[in-house]
């Protein structure tokens, strides 16, 4: 079995009731309720429960970690901050505690950034965003990167790419096309000869 998706699985049993220790006169045991554990039955895959555990979350955590997922599995919190809406910006510490304490997230040791505990979550996340949300925060994202001299164009141009479908002023279509060229030409310098072609097919 898939040792992530029984520990997931396991502990939305133990949330939900249907699982938890107790004692007996032969000492310590578990006890497993198969009534509250029947919500569970449908959730034959880890997207499937962690979505809906995480549709389950409170909206203002929903935007942290949805945002987050859209930057990437590790995220700056300076992006994630200004990315967010002005609201949910303010309380960002305390939701990303919030979300450590969840096991969704964790620290990364850096106390700038923090991470998705797994691929498998920020997949989740993404999956309650609908496109042209997603677009329009990848949009927001990509604005933000293209100037900061410290990122790489290919960070910046990834996240355009993913929002252009909402890019319509003709100027900045044109600045988006000289930055996938100019992606092409770095990334066939490093002999990445089929991203090259990819950005160069944008450009």
């Amino acid at each position: 079995g898939n040792p992530f998706f029984i520990r997931q699985l396991l502990g939305q049993l133990v949330r939900d009731g249907a699982l938890a220790a107790t004692r007996t006169s032969e000492g310590a045991c578990w006890r497993f309720d198969a009534d509250r554990a029947q919500s569970l039955a449908a959730a034959d895959n880890v997207l499937s429960l962690l979505g809906a555990r995480i549709g389950s979350l409170d909206r203002s955590l929903r935007q942290v970690l949805e945002h987050a997922a859209c930057i990437g599995p590790r995220f700056d919190l300076t992006t994630l901050a200004a990315v967010l809406p002005g609201a949910d910006a303010a309380e960002l510490p305390r939701r990303l505690q919030e979300l450590i304490a969840l096991g969704l997230l964790q620290s990364t040791g850096d106390p700038a950034s923090c991470q998705f505990i797994h691929e498998r979550i920020r997949e989740a996340a993404l999956g309650h965003v609908a496109d042209e949300e997603r677009a329009r925060i990848h949009l927001a994202i990509g604005r933000l990167w293209k100037e900061q001299s410290e990122r790489s164009v290919f960070d910046a141009v990834a996240q355009l790419n993913l929002g252009v479908a909402l890019v319509d002023a003709d100027q900045e279509r044109e600045q988006l096309a000289m930055l996938n060229a100019r992606a092409a030409r770095q990334a066939r310098s490093l002999t990445a000869y089929e991203a090259s072609l990819a950005y160069a097919e944008k450009a």
